[in-house]
């Protein structure tokens, strides 16, 4: 069964309780922690900087130096607060991590921070599309949200193979913050350990602000708007404050997501075009509890589904 089958039939199984959103590739995750845990951090491309700074790509440049510099910045903290389980921890870069030899590799766990490749038409059954893609080959546009990044928990077999992606956890965009590297190995943590990961939906949003990223809002939806359809306390906020809202453990918010979850292939005239599904999640960045309020309903088509969030979302969310 190859990844878009797994992920097509994750997605309709998938009800709106509360849950980790997790894609599982098996039905029971179990974790040997006495096997060793190898996390790759990220390889500068020293050519690739200077390719950048000479065709004055400053944006480009950005972008790249902070993917990089949020994850290896960030990564260690992250695994000793989240998966801190396991009786051996290593740290590879990827050039360390290619270099080591199949005795290294057997039976262990490996985390990893891949890119998936961008949405587009590739005029296979779609399945190109998925794969990962180095850092230096996306557009490394900040505003493009056609291209994004994924936490996998990987086993590797006794003969050195990798032989499943166990755990994987998409984040919406290229970009990332350390409040969504957190949601994202907080996620991984709660399965590892099959740690509840429950949200009182109707109690938490009485009683707390709902943070909502102004980006992922439909064009159109106003905050009167949303005021006359959502009962309780809400903020919209730019994408930086709600970057910062992701890290706030003071009991007072919950984080409105916008999840990437699947893509599928739709066949057209001639080749394919693309669905891509999205799930909006509800997140305590106090308990690192989730809880999914929407999620796609069909997969007909070929234009985005849920990859915004509308008034008549808004008024679900209550419900």
């Amino acid at each position: 069964m190859n990844f878009i089958k797994k992920t097509g039939i994750l997605l309709l199984s998938l009800s709106n309780f509360a849950f980790a959103q997790v894609n599982k590739f098996k039905e029971e995750i179990t974790i040997d922690n006495n096997k060793k845990l190898i996390v790759i951090t990220l390889d500068e491309n020293k050519e690739f900087i200077e390719k950048l700074t000479k065709k004055n790509k400053t944006e480009n440049l950005s972008v790249y130096n902070s993917i990089i510099n949020t994850y290896n910045s960030n990564i260690k903290e992250a695994v000793t607060k989240f998966l801190n389980n396991f009786t051996t921890i290593e740290y590879q870069s990827k050039t360390q991590f290619k270099a080591l030899k199949k005795d290294q590799l057997k039976n262990i766990y490996v985390l990893r921070h891949n890119i998936a490749a961008e949405i587009g038409d590739d005029g296979g059954d779609g399945s190109a599309s998925w794969l990962n893609v180095a850092l230096e080959k996306t557009r490394l546009d900040s505003n493009n949200i056609m291209e994004f990044s994924k936490f996998e928990l990987a086993a590797y077999d006794a003969k050195g193979k990798e032989s499943e992606i166990l755990l994987e956890v998409n984040l919406y965009n290229l970009t990332f913050c350390k409040g969504e590297l957190f949601y994202a190995l907080s996620q991984i943590e709660k399965e590892c350990k099959k740690n509840k990961n429950t949200l009182e939906k109707n109690k938490e949003l009485s009683n707390k602000t709902l943070i909502i990223n102004a980006d992922n809002l439909e064009k159109g939806v106003t905050e009167a708007e949303i005021k006359k359809n959502y009962p309780h306390n809400f903020k919209i906020v730019t994408k930086t404050e709600f970057q910062k809202q992701l890290m706030n453990t003071d009991g007072t918010v919950l984080c409105l997501m916008v999840v990437p979850m699947a893509k599928t292939a739709v066949p057209v005239a001639i080749g394919v075009k693309y669905n891509i599904a999205y799930f909006h999640v509800i997140y305590n960045p106090l308990n690192y509890n989730s809880y999914m309020v929407t999620q796609p309903k069909g997969m007909i088509g070929y234009s985005m589904v849920n990859d915004k969030i509308s008034l008549q979302h808004i008024k679900s969310f209550a419900q």
